[in-house]
């Protein structure tokens, strides 16, 4: 692996020197350029300047293969331990030396070299720094955003449409990029569904499968089956947060713009190297140093002169890297991921994500509103999976297994306590076909009674052996989805003269 920049250790935005500052404000006349309104402030030793917002040793490394690949290339990416986004690249130059990325802010750029010194853009212009602060070279330009709109003729649109990183502390929004299209493998589910009767489920009984935060898609098979496609790992995974996040980060840097500009950072880049020629090259940026007292021959000035150097080459790096090219991939950049292949990168540098997480494989049906689980998945099933259920269906009849007659003693009539339906305010009674049905209310009423030829309307059931003393109806479908609550045990003990039960 490469060395990385030296600013990574910084926790803050800024780094800090004690030594006094020295300051010297180029006018604009002398440049020729496009641009209007540019100003070169530098400063020898700064009190604050340029340092990554968050330290490295912080950040998950994630390392792409890089046997055989020739400078320049990506070797890895920084992602957010918890939100899994990127948050810096980090390339290597044709020199074989580090170079860290920051996307962190969607508004700005910085780029770090080995030793630490910066290159920024943000919406004030362009900004040099090395590590200490020392020294400090400010190219602002008047209305910079909105003078590149003007020279590239640019207006925004789209401008949601690739996301970046970091920004909000809620998932990270669905891939909308045009790099590649998010690739997922699948596998299938079938789920065997049986209702409390024990007959197959209907196929348009609401069913839903889920892995993980990503909801499968779910058709009905043969009856009582359901056949559920789920995307591995699923779009809600840490995995896939990852993989969004490197999709959005590369689109971001091959064609997307920084947050308040309309132009792409491909065409700024190039915008910036045709036309600040005149104000970014060494006598340049040396210039105001001179005018300000500093000495090439001295000490001060050696280093100075060997700093700005840097810069330049960090800048040249950064051009060539960023800006647009004649290639088919739009900026060096895009051919590094080209190069690659866009699916490849994600791949490797959030598989550790996938070998680590274990996905939660639920479902839901009829009444359930509370997800079952059926796996824990931490691989892609090798084969479809196939699950057998009983589950309720709130329009099925609502049979029970203990079914139960009234008890008369001691003149008082009441259903046992092993007629309770657990968990609801049903008692489980017996049908006149000998099974159990669950039932809350009914009538002792002449005009309820049922026997074998003359049965209930309506999807009513005939219940026997109650506490009425004779055959009544029952709605046979109330209990299917019961209500919570007690049930009174002796609730028939005072209403079975044409009362209600």
């Amino acid at each position: 692996n490469g060395t990385n920049p030296t600013a990574e250790g910084s926790s803050s935005a800024t780094a800090t020197s004690s030594a006094p500052t020295s300051i010297s404000v180029t006018s604009t006349s002398s440049y020729d350029s496009a641009f209007t309104g540019i100003s070169v402030v530098v400063a020898q030793n700064a009190t604050s300047c340029y340092a990554l917002p968050i330290p490295t040793p912080s950040l998950h490394e994630s390392l792409l293969n890089v046997t055989d690949r020739t400078p320049p290339y990506i070797e890895a990416f920084y992602l957010n331990e918890s939100t899994h986004s990127v948050q810096y690249l980090r390339l290597i130059d044709n020199a074989t030396n580090p170079v860290l990325v920051d996307v962190s802010d969607p508004s700005k750029l910085g780029i770090v070299d080995k030793a630490g010194n910066v290159l920024s853009i943000d919406s004030e212009g362009l900004h040099f720094a090395s590590a200490n602060c020392s020294p400090k070279i400010d190219v602002f330009i008047s209305g910079f955003f909105q003078q590149l709109n003007t020279l590239t003729n640019s207006t925004c649109t789209n401008t949601t449409d690739i996301p970046v990183n970091g920004t909000n502390s809620g998932r990270l929004p669905v891939f909308k990029g045009t790099l590649a299209e998010m690739a997922q493998d699948a596998f299938d589910v079938t789920l065997h569904l049986k209702d409390q009767c024990g007959n197959p489920v209907r196929a348009d009984l609401p069913v839903s499968v889920a892995l993980g935060g990503t909801q499968c898609i779910v058709l009905p098979g043969t009856t009582g089956d359901f056949v559920a496609n789920c995307a591995f790992p699923g779009s809600g995974s840490d995995s896939m947060e990852c993989e969004t996040s490197v999709q959005q980060t590369l689109d971001h840097l091959t064609q997307g713009s920084l947050v308040g500009s309309c132009p792409s950072l491909t065409s700024v880049w190039s915008l910036l190297f045709q036309q600040l020629g005149s104000v970014i090259n060494v006598d340049e940026l040396l210039q105001p140093f001179i005018d300000a007292g500093l000495q090439l021959g001295s000490d001060a000035g050696r280093g100075i002169l060997s700093v700005i150097d840097s810069f330049m080459n960090l800048y040249d790096f950064s051009a060539a890297t960023f800006k647009n090219s004649t290639s088919g991939s739009g900026s060096g950049l895009g051919d590094i991921v080209e190069g690659y292949g866009v699916t490849t990168i994600k791949t490797e540098v959030c598989r550790s994500l996938i070998s680590t997480e274990t996905l939660n494989l639920t479902f839901t049906a009829g009444t359930s509103t509370t997800p079952i689980s059926l796996a824990n998945v931490t691989s892609l099933p090798s084969t479809g999976s196939e699950y057998e259920r009983n589950v309720t269906d709130p329009t099925a009849l609502a049979c029970c297994p203990n079914a139960n007659a009234c008890v008369v003693q001691d003149g008082e009539r009441f259903y046992p306590p092993e007629a309770s339906i657990p968990n609801s305010d049903c008692l489980c009674g017996k049908t006149l076909e000998g099974g159990g049905i669950g039932f809350r209310t009914g009538r002792c009423v002449g005009y309820d009674q049922c026997n074998s030829t003359s049965p209930c309307a309506g999807g009513g059931v005939c219940l026997v052996d109650n506490c009425c003393g004779f055959n009544v109806c029952v709605n046979g479908t109330e209990c299917s989805a019961p209500k919570a609550g007690g049930m009174r045990v002796n609730l028939f003990g005072t209403e079975t003269s044409g009362g209600l039960f």
